[in-house]
């Protein structure tokens, strides 16, 4: 199967990357270990782990799926599958981060959205932006 391009978007939009700014990043791959690592840098309770530690175990059982865009290429080892942000929780846009803001108003992201707080920057920077 081979990949698809779409011509026609615009790449100068979305394909732009900040330099990286945070806290803790785990290294590449999941596994185990990994799992543990990112449980215990989050202090999470012991039966959130074994869910995780679980989920991970019916993962590495699956097959890839036959549908959708080709993932052969997919290499779970390159990736970093946790990265906490260096920024703090906040409830005001004005206390956003400025490279936050940034990306905001680089993807055109700004629906009104500059006057409500967007959830928590920590873990997940955009998760509870929408209304």
């Amino acid at each position: 199967m081979s990949k698809t391009q779409v011509d026609e978007i615009n790449r100068n939009l979305y394909d732009i990357k900040d330099k990286d700014n945070y806290e803790f990043k785990i290294k590449k791959g999941l596994n185990k270990e990994i799992v543990e690592e990112i449980s215990k840098k989050k202090n999470e309770p012991s039966w959130m782990l074994e869910i995780r530690l679980k989920a991970l175990e019916i993962y590495n059982k699956l097959e890839l799926p036959t549908w959708g865009p080709d993932l052969s290429e997919l290499n779970m080892d390159e990736i970093a599958t946790y990265v906490k942000p260096k920024s703090n929780l906040n409830s005001s846009w004005e206390d956003v981060p400025q490279d936050i803001k940034n990306t905001f108003d680089r993807l055109r992201n700004t629906r009104g959205r500059k006057e409500k707080p967007c959830g928590s920057w920590s873990t997940i920077r955009f998760r509870s932006c929408l209304s």
